[in-house]
């Protein structure tokens, strides 16, 4: 573990990845993880779009606490759901829209939040995806 001390990474915006920490009474109103995105295909994505839908907005990575992700050890063996069809279906929008847009995931951190900016040809986008996912 001493050769990993070695790596730093400086805090950033949209961290949408586990472990998450947030208050027992927020992952209650937005009802924790949702069970259509199991085996958890999208399921991070999701669960911080419905933060967002309850008005969180403050979504921030921690550099002085990684965490090593052994790769897909779990999932790996399981048969994988459509999950990106799924959140797309469901929000209207791609995942990777809600992360560069509304999340800017991977930004470095400050403390004045984000602005989002839709323009008309992002909005067009996600709807002919939709369209094309509700055909598969």
């Amino acid at each position: 573990m001493s050769e990993y001390q070695q790596y730093f990474r400086t805090d950033w915006k949209g961290s949408t990845w586990p472990p998450n920490v947030v208050h027992r009474d927020v992952w209650d109103l937005v009802g924790g993880f949702s069970v259509e995105f199991s085996p958890g295909m999208y399921s991070d994505p999701d669960f911080s779009m419905k933060l967002y839908q309850a008005g969180v907005r403050h979504f921030k990575g921690v550099g002085n606490s990684l965490v090593y992700h052994f790769g897909s050890k779990s999932t790996k063996r399981v048969k994988k759901n459509k999950g990106r069809n799924t959140f797309l279906m469901k929000w209207g929008m791609t995942a990777n829209h809600f992360s560069k847009v509304y999340l800017q995931t991977g930004n470095p951190w400050d403390e004045k939040g984000v602005k989002v900016s839709e323009n008309y040809a992002s909005k067009m986008i996600n709807t002919l995806k939709r369209m094309l996912g509700a055909l598969e």
